[in-house]
């Protein structure tokens, strides 16, 4: 049950963190010039990083939602596993 939620925690953060990422790069309607700008593309692209590898050519409103979404549950995944497996590396 504890690997569950931080799957759910770990997941609904990276979601939240990538909606915000794409929001504050979208915005931007010409290259990035400002260091916010330059931060928020970039932020962007880790964020959607390795969907946006799957996703290059144009695609499907709901399969670019769905690609976002399995990209935060992998990460979820991923980073719970990482912060079990050290937890109980240093518990022990």
């Amino acid at each position: 049950m504890k690997k569950i939620i931080l799957f759910l925690i770990f997941t609904v953060i990276h979601f939240i963190l990538t909606v915000i990422s794409i929001y504050n790069g979208v915005i931007i309607f010409r290259t990035a010039t400002t260091p916010s700008e330059i931060f928020w593309d970039r932020a962007m692209n880790i964020m959607l990083f390795p969907a946006s590898l799957m996703l290059q050519g144009s695609a499907s409103e709901w399969l670019q939602i769905l690609a976002i979404i399995l990209n935060s549950i992998f990460w979820g995944i991923l980073f719970a596993v990482i912060f079990l497996s050290l937890q109980k590396k240093y518990k022990k």
